[in-house]
Formats: structure tokens, sequence, C-alpha cells
């Protein structure tokens, strides 16, 4: 039998309010009628959901396919996808996005959000990407499957689609980053290591292990290159992250996570008063806030003394 058309798929939603289904004519009120009664109200009830299943399958209610045109949507509070990908994934990336937001406020100690979401644009294809990087210049953060650059109009951020999910969740942690830290601090000028630590750093929450031994494997001289000197990494421009930007971050992440949570003289802790900012956390607020740096004890070891603490990430054991 051919599907109803949708016009009658949307009435056999609702039953009509004039017959009940327990209604019919010339009943009685004995106990037999009754049970009749309800017996036709369950058959009734079964036929209606197999009308409502048969007329929303066979019917047009299907949303057309997506395109980068005529992208879906998925929003969160404080975010907005848009993806080839379907609705519910882009709500559920939308959703992971808002706690790397929390992390970046109680890291940074900050409660920006814009006045409208953060809007990400997840690009299917490698040319779309490039298309969107071409028209807008600055794509200082996109050695690493995204970037942001505020000149684009609703100053939003652009990832390249992946489909390891793992990786996917990376990507949107980095330019969600850097886009962050370009709408909550207009005017700072922070080193490329700090912005690319603190992305790294959160990223590591995706699968943190997986950081842990990719630093592992480059410290013991087991895959790429090795570590870079800290004195070097802390120093170089974004070119030379290329070829080997994952090297750099899986080694940023760990600094991050080493001065922020294993060094004595560095780390922030939590008492029974609640979290309590440490040093390097307090010089990376500095940096941003365009606060004044230059003597704090912080930037002394990771300048002059940024040979130690290279030193004692490569002896350090106790990363899980």
């Amino acid at each position: 039998m051919p599907a109803p058309p949708l016009a009658l798929a949307l009435a056999l939603l609702v039953p009509s309010p004039g017959l009940h289904p327990g209604t019919r004519a010339g009943a009685s009120a004995t106990a037999g009628s009754s049970i009749e009664s309800a017996a036709v109200s369950r058959a009734y009830g079964a036929a209606l959901g197999r009308a409502r299943t048969t007329a929303i399958a066979g019917s047009d209610l299907r949303l057309p396919p997506p395109s980068w045109d005529e992208p879906r949507i998925g929003r969160s509070e404080h975010y907005e996808i848009r993806t080839i990908r379907g609705r519910g994934w882009a709500a559920a990336r939308a959703q992971e996005l808002e706690t790397t937001l929390t992390r970046l406020h109680q890291t940074l100690g900050s409660d920006f959000v814009p006045p409208q979401r953060f809007v990400v644009l997840v690009h299917p294809t490698q040319e779309l990407y490039n298309r969107f990087g071409d028209a807008h210049s600055d794509q200082r953060s996109s050695i690493y499957g995204g970037f942001y650059d505020p000149s684009n109009p609703e100053r939003a951020a652009a990832v390249l689609q992946n489909d390891n999910l793992a990786l996917q969740k990376m990507y949107l942690t980095h330019a969600a980053t850097v886009q962050f830290l370009g709408r909550a601090y207009p005017n700072a000028e922070p080193p490329t290591a700090l912005v690319h630590s603190l992305s790294a750093f959160l990223q590591s929450y995706v699968d943190y292990n997986y950081f842990v031994d990719r630093f592992e494997a480059l410290r013991d001289g087991r895959e790429g290159q090795g570590l870079v000197p800290l004195e070097q990494l802390l120093t170089e421009p974004i070119d030379a992250y290329l070829p080997w930007a994952g090297d750099r971050f899986y080694q940023l992440a760990m600094l991050f996570w080493y001065l922020r949570n294993v060094r004595e003289d560095t780390k922030s802790t939590t008492t029974d008063e609640g979290p309590q900012v440490g040093p390097f956390e307090e010089y990376v607020r500095l940096r941003l806030s365009g606060g004044e740096f230059e003597d704090h004890p912080v930037h002394e070891l990771l300048t002059e003394g940024a040979d130690v603490v290279d030193e004692e990430m490569r002896a350090f054991r106790g990363w899980r």
C-alpha cells in the first residue's frame, strides 16, 4: 500500500477529538461492555501506533542532505557549531566546548563570555578550509587543524573535519582556545609558546594518557625528532612548528602540566578553602592581562632557568 501523504501523516499523529477510542454507539454501562470497550481501545491504540510509524516513515518529513551552503547547526549555551554532519553531532561537540570554556575560566581567572555565541566552522574539506583561510589572512594557529582570525565578520574559529573523533575534539579545543584568548584579551600579545601550551594542555583532557605516551616516545627517541630543547621551544616562531606541529603540542602540553601541577614552587593546589592559584597560573594571567611580569619568578625560571626545567622534565617519571 502506498505511503499516506503528509497531510494524512500529520492527521494520524493526533486522534480526532470527535471520536474517543472508548466510545461506541449503543454501548451499555455493564461490566461486559466495559471490558469490550477497553479491548477496542487497546486495538485502536495499536492500530494508531502502526499508522503513525508508517505515516512518518513514508512522508517527506526528512531534512534535505546538508551542504556547506546549508550546514547543520548545533548549539549549546555559549557555542554554535556548523558542520555537514548531523545536528546531534554538532550539539555534542558544542557541549564539550562548554567544558573547555569552564577550564579556561578556571585557569585564567576569567568569566568572559561573548554577547553572542562563539561560532566554530567545521569545514568538510581541505579546499573549503583553505579558502576560508585565504580570505582571512592570519593563520598563526592553523598548524594544528584549526585557526582563529578576528578579521572575519563573525569572528568564527575554523576547524578541519576529521573522522577520528579524538583528533577532531583536539582540533576544536585548539581553535576554541585561540578564539577565546582573542576575544577575551583583544589587546594582549602573548608569546606563541604560551598560547599553544595552554591550548595543548586543554587538549590533553581529551586523552591524557595519549599525550603522555607521545611525550615519552619523543623523550626516549622512539618517535619523531625527539624533544626540542626547552629554551628553543619557548622562543621559536610559529613557522618552526611545521612539519612536526603535533610533537610540539605534546611537549608544550606536558610543560604546562608540569609547571601547573607538579613543580613545587610553581604549581597550583587545592585546600579545604578551594583551589589556590599557584605562581605559574599567576604568571600566565599576568601575560594575558598586560600586567608587569618581567620580575616575576616564573618569568626568570622560563628564561634564565629553562635548561633546569628541561632536565627536570626529561627525568620526571610520575606523569600518570
